[in-house]
């Protein structure tokens, strides 16, 4: 079994750590928390070995195997924290539902789902065909017991803090941006031509 898992994490080295940059991209303050979780495992010499195979700032990762999700919320993890959902199998149509919300995620191959799942009650009806997800999430007893503080909620105004409130200001300056690098390309496409 040892093997198993060690060759398994061998393989999914890449898309774990692709996933991991999804979440400091989502949840900056959750990602450095996982980072810090880890180096305070390593200096206390807890799972160094384990963590020199796991290549994900999450404490935790799941696989689900199954055609139904029942509606269910995640009770080990916080309220404030994302779980990260990517879903694959031969299945076509699998969407998931967070029924407070009224949302209905298509879900289709390959998608990514990030949300609180503490949070939300989350399930997935009966698929027409086998569905496999891997559920990466942080653990609230692992960072209790790693003394390590708690990262909050995710905020509109942390994201506004990098792209602005005007959204018009936004639009404006992304097609300036688009029409000088249009040029560019013509300009170097015809300074090609010439040569």
């Amino acid at each position: 079994m040892k093997r198993a898992g060690q060759r398994f994490l061998s393989q999914a080295r890449d898309s774990l750590a692709l996933l991991s940059g999804v979440l400091a991209i989502i949840h900056p303050e959750q990602y450095r928390m996982g980072l810090e979780i880890q180096r305070e495992m390593k200096a206390s010499g807890s799972c160094v070995d384990a963590l020199t195979l796991w290549p994900s700032v999450f404490t935790a990762a799941t696989i689900v195997t199954n055609r139904k999700t029942p509606f269910h919320r995640d009770i080990l993890t916080d309220w404030s924290w994302f779980d990260l959902i990517l879903s694959f199998g031969l299945y076509h149509h699998a969407p998931l539902y967070i029924p407070i919300l009224g949302i209905r995620v298509n879900n289709p191959r390959g998608t990514i789902c990030a949300f609180s799942g503490k949070a939300l009650l989350h399930g997935v009806r009966k698929t027409n065909l086998a569905r496999i997800s891997f559920i990466l999430y942080m653990r609230k007893n692992v960072q209790e017991g790693q003394r390590v503080k708690a990262a909050g909620w995710m905020t509109q105004q942390y994201y506004e803090g990098y792209v602005g409130t005007d959204r018009r200001k936004l639009r404006r300056k992304r097609r300036s941006d688009e029409d000088q690098a249009t040029n560019e390309l013509v300009k170097l496409v015809q300074s090609s031509l010439t040569l």
